[in-house]
């Protein structure tokens, strides 16, 4: 049933969205609102165990009833919008984000629109692993493992356009530090250069790490980062500030085999 689901997953166009909720679920609102019908069919079997997924068909131009209804009983949400549907007059995102802040916004690529809205006072935080001055965030990390192979799944967030190309490093390191395996490449397998990201670009980036045969079993750190032409890697900090050294990201602990 897990490998099904996952093959259902990749063949979806918006799979990447999914995988980027799937990753923030425990630490981000609980609320999603899909604002077109076909997302919903497509999205709702993946998350609704982790989200309170609810439908507002933009046809409909969102009713001032519901929207009242979000913006007084939920303080935070997810809105996942169609097409040109969150700037389009009337609109169900235009009338939601009248009713409240929008904390992030997020481009996934395909056509549609991602935003994290605050509709309280309370201060809501985007997820954030890690973020550069150039603008790249690390939103969001997960690991998937498979017989030999540990695929790291990264989540590019582009706050700016960063108009330089990185290399993306993933590295699985022992807990004293030492080096078992990595896998080095451009995002997304070279179809997501650094370079060509908007403002706001979500990007979802998979790398394949081929285990040694002889791994010894325990507790291993997946870092991960990205370095530019020159081999130079580019610095990234923590929520609070603090630099990660040699720009390595920690992004996740996992007990293998």
């Amino acid at each position: 049933a897990t490998e099904y689901r996952a093959a259902q997953l990749a063949k979806l166009s918006d799979g990447g969205i999914i995988s980027f909720l799937q990753s923030v679920g425990e630490t981000s609102p609980q609320e999603l609102i899909v604002t077109n019908p076909d997302d919903y069919q497509k999205i709702y079997s993946f998350l609704h165990r982790q989200f309170r997924v609810k439908l507002v068909d933009h046809q409909s131009f969102l009713p001032e009833d519901f929207a009242q209804h979000v913006a007084t009983s939920v303080p935070a949400a997810w809105v996942l919008t169609a097409e040109n549907d969150s700037t389009g007059e009337g609109s169900a995102g235009r009338k939601l984000a009248t009713r409240g802040r929008i904390v992030a916004e997020y481009l996934p690529g395909q056509g549609g629109r991602l935003l994290l809205m605050n509709f309280s006072g309370a201060t809501i935080a985007p997820p954030v692993l890690a973020s550069a001055e150039n603008g790249i965030e690390l939103a969001a990390a997960a690991v998937k493992k498979e017989s030999g192979t540990l695929t790291a799944q990264l989540f590019w967030h582009a706050t700016a356009p960063p108009g330089t190309n990185f290399t993306v490093f993933t590295q699985l390191l022992s807990a004293d530090g030492q080096y078992f395996a990595g896998h080095d490449g451009p995002p997304a397998n070279g179809g997501n250069a650094t370079a060509g990201w908007d403002e706001n670009a979500l990007v979802f980036d998979p790398h394949a790490i081929e285990l040694p045969a002889d791994l010894p079993p325990g507790d291993y750190r997946l870092v991960v980062g990205m370095y530019d032409a020159s081999g130079t890697r580019l610095p990234f900090f923590a929520p609070d500030g603090t630099p990660f050294a040699d720009g390595a990201i920690p992004a996740q602990t996992i007990h293998l085999p």
